[in-house]
C-alpha cells in the first residue's frame, strides 16, 4: 500500500513538472519594434501585440491580432481596437485566452493539493509505525 501512494506521489510530481514546462514554452516572443512587440500563444495558435504606451508607468497592454501582422503607429492601433472592440471580437479572444490559463492553474492546483495530501497521509502512516501501532 505504502508503494502504491509513493508512486502515486511520483506521478503527481511528474506530472506538476511537465505541465510548468509546457506553461513555460506557451509564448512565443517575436521582434519588439517602437512600442510594439510581437508574440504568438502558442496554446491557442493566436498572435497577439504587446503594446508600451509612451510616458507609461505601468506593463504593456495587450491585443490579439485579428486580420493583422504589424501596427505603424499608435494611430492605426487606436483605429484597429475601437474597431474590433466594438463588434466583441477582442473579447472573445480575450476570454479564451483567460478561460484556458484558468484551467491550467486548477489543474496545477489540484495535483499540487494531491501532493500535500498524499504527503500527510505517508507521514502520518510513519508515525503510526514509529509508534509501534498498526491502527487502520
Amino acid at each position: 500500500m505504502l508503494n502504491k501512494k509513493k508512486l502515486i506521489l511520483y506521478t503527481l510530481c511528474v506530472c506538476i513538472i511537465l505541465m510548468n514546462v509546457l506553461a513555460y514554452f506557451r509564448w512565443s516572443y517575436g521582434a519588439l519594434e517602437g512600442d510594439f512587440r510581437y508574440k504568438t500563444d502558442r496554446w491557442m495558435h493566436q498572435a497577439w501585440v504587446e503594446y508600451y504606451p509612451p510616458l507609461a508607468i505601468s506593463d504593456a497592454i495587450e491585443f490579439p491580432l485579428l486580420n493583422r501582422s504589424k501596427f505603424n503607429d499608435d494611430a492605426e492601433l487606436e483605429a484597429y481596437v475601437h474597431k474590433y472592440a466594438v463588434s466583441g471580437y477582442i473579447v472573445d479572444r480575450w476570454l479564451a485566452r483567460t478561460k484556458l490559463t484558468y484551467i491550467y492553474m486548477g489543474v496545477n492546483l489540484f495535483l499540487l493539493f494531491h501532493i500535500v495530501l498524499l504527503l500527510v497521509l505517508l507521514r502520518s502512516r510513519k508515525v503510526l509505525r514509529s509508534r509501534g501501532g498498526n491502527r487502520r
